[in-house]
């Protein structure tokens, strides 16, 4: 038992750059895994040297967390959110923000 996340990369023109999906044999709350998403999407940034991009996310508590990152973190969550941080400082700059979930219909 375990839990799945995946990300999606697009570039200007709506192209996708990349896809990935990852497995963990752990299993933690959605909070949790909204943030180990956006961390790992961050390091494959990374890793394929992209440099400026946005990251939207429909985890609107996602995005407060990073709005308010000067904060004293005291949470494993909020240590997500530090090594953010710590990506961003090594050459990549982003924003991230919220993106209501569009309903299939």
């Amino acid at each position: 038992m375990g839990i799945g996340f995946g990300f999606v990369c697009r570039n200007h023109h709506g192209n996708t750059m990349v896809a990935a999906t990852k497995m963990l044999q752990q299993c933690y709350s959605p909070k949790i895994v909204e943030a180990l998403c956006m961390k790992w999407a961050l390091q494959v940034a990374k890793d394929i040297s992209l440099h400026s991009f946005i990251l939207e996310t429909d985890y609107l508590q996602l995005v407060h967390a990073w709005k308010k990152r000067n904060k004293i973190s005291n949470s494993y969550f909020d240590g997500i959110i530090d090594d953010y941080l710590l990506l961003g400082t090594e050459g990549l700059y982003f924003d991230l923000l919220f993106e209501k979930e569009q309903q299939i219909q």
